[in-house]
């Protein structure tokens, strides 16, 4: 930059100079002959007795000579004509001059405005870099968050204890069967979890089976507070006609599906869910197996506009309150 504004004001300077030189440039000054009075009357009192018998006039045609003050006036004019061409040269010469000092100082101008516009391309250039950096490290920020959330909430699922589903019958021949099985509610995760809600359903063919015991959708309080690694447990029973209760007893076909919902410290809420198979054949330790082609088992997170959100949107779940030592 210092560099090409040094050109530029040598240019200038040699223009500056260039036409205070020419300016005070002194013209020979012209110097015009007159003719001395004396003669020039003379030659009036000569041309009046012109005509007369003294001076008869004759006519002779001659070379027209010209007398000294006519050639010293011409030589003056000449002299003042090629003055005048030698000025209008020399500002010809400025004009040119001053035309080229414009040129290149618009060529100096045109250079400082291309690296001026390199110099904002860089700016806007090195802001994109800049603003790609900060949402690569805003990005990077929220999926450590991310990860960390998930590895730090609770993961609370669902499950049952041995043997699985229990048949109960009932006091005369003909009475309804009880279908029996206990729910366990364990807390896998690194942080604590509020239970919400425990569901479980029994269907047979297609039907659901009556449940004995109704748990009210209106609750408005968690059923416990599970810090990692508790378990806790829900029975369930259904009830069954006596008839298919001893068909199923025998050859099975009772599907149990149902889910746990759960708050997490960081008022995430969440969904396991839960699905199992009677079969009267397994291992009589748990005769309740995992489906082959089950989409019962999962954890994911719940929303509002979920077709089932849950029940616990409308209150906050708190943990209970620390018991004196």
């Amino acid at each position: 930059m210092r560099e090409l504004l040094s050109i530029v004001g040598i240019f200038a300077g040699a223009a500056i100079l260039l036409f205070v030189g020419l300016m005070s440039s002194d013209q020979a000054p012209i110097r015009y002959y007159a003719q001395p009075i004396a003669q020039q009357n003379a030659a009036a009192a000569e041309t009046e007795r012109r005509g007369t018998r003294d001076a008869p006039i004759f006519v002779q045609v001659v070379s027209p000579e010209k007398s000294e003050y006519e050639t010293a006036n011409e030589d003056a004019e000449r002299k003042e004509k090629t003055a005048r061409e030698r000025g209008m040269v020399k500002w010809t010469a400025v004009a040119a001059f001053a035309a080229t000092i414009a040129a290149v100082i618009a060529l100096v101008q045109a250079g400082f405005f291309y690296r001026q516009l390199n110099i904002m391309a860089k700016g806007v250039t090195d802001a994109e870099e800049v603003a790609k950096a900060a949402k690569a490290s805003a990005d990077a920020t929220l999926a450590s968050l991310e990860i960390e959330h998930a590895a730090q909430r609770p993961y609370i699922k669902m499950s049952h204890t041995p043997p699985g589903l229990r048949f109960s019958e009932g006091a005369a021949p003909d009475a309804d069967w009880r279908l029996i099985v206990q729910i366990s509610i364990k807390n896998g995760g690194h942080s604590p979890g509020t239970v919400s809600d425990v569901v479980l359903k029994a269907t047979h063919k297609g039907k659901g089976l009556i449940p004995t015991r109704s748990v009210p959708d209106s609750r408005k309080k968690p059923l416990g507070f599970f810090i990692p690694a508790e378990e806790n447990f829900f029975g369930f029973g259904f009830s069954i006609a006596a008839v298919d209760g001893r068909r199923l007893q025998n050859f099975g076909g009772v599907t149990l599906t149902g889910y746990v919902d759960y708050i997490d410290q960081f008022g995430g809420r969440w969904r396991s869910g839960y699905e199992r198979l009677y079969n009267s054949a397994h291992d009589p330790q748990n005769n309740l197996v995992i489906p082959w082609e089950s989409d019962g088992h999962y954890d994911r997170a719940r929303k509002r506009t979920d077709p089932d959100p849950g029940i616990d949107w409308d209150w906050e779940p708190k943990p209970p309150p620390e018991k004196a030592a």
